[in-house]
This record gives C-alpha cells, sequence and structure tokens, in this order.
C-alpha cells in the first residue's frame, strides 16, 4: 500500500465492537499502525469488553495506536446501551 496523494490526508476510522483476546484485535490495531506509518490519518474506536473477556487494548497502546473508547457499544444486545453509543 502506498501513501495517500499530497495534500490533505486520508482518514480512516475503525469501529470494533470489543478489543477481547483474538484476531479481530490484532489485525485492527496492525492495520491501524501500518495505515498510519504511510501517512493516513486513523482512528480506532472501540467498545466494551465483556465479562469473563479479557481486553487486548495493550496490544493498542504498544504498537503506538490510541483507542477512543465508545463506553456502551458491546458484543450483547441492549437497546439503552446500544442507543447510548450510537448517540
Amino acid at each position: 500500500m502506498s501513501a495517500p496523494p499530497a495534500g490533505r490526508p486520508i482518514r480512516v476510522l475503525r469501529v470494533i465492537a470489543r478489543l477481547n483476546v483474538g484476531g479481530p484485535a490484532l489485525h485492527v490495531t496492525y492495520l491501524a499502525r501500518g495505515l498510519a506509518d504511510r501517512g493516513y490519518e486513523t482512528t480506532l474506536v472501540a467498545g466494551d469488553v465483556g465479562r469473563g473477556e479479557e481486553s487486548m487494548a495493550f496490544v493498542a497502546e504498544r504498537a503506538g495506536v490510541e483507542v477512543v473508547s465508545l463506553p456502551g457499544l458491546s458484543r450483547e444486545l441492549s437497546p439503552l446501551r446500544d442507543a447510548l453509543a450510537a448517540f
């Protein structure tokens, strides 16, 4: 992947329901880091890790990827929390 065209950088927003242990958390972290290294402006938004799950936010932190927390966004369906996360 090459750098974005000269001028204003391309902005990429990635949203993941939770940064729990597993491949998707690694994927979004490494993709965000790789895009940033190529000049893209990236933002990674993550919801809440569920009960009994371990967080992989430390992987993003070590990679220099800032994670914006979105409380209420989670895997479980909840009309109230879903509305709060959307708001």
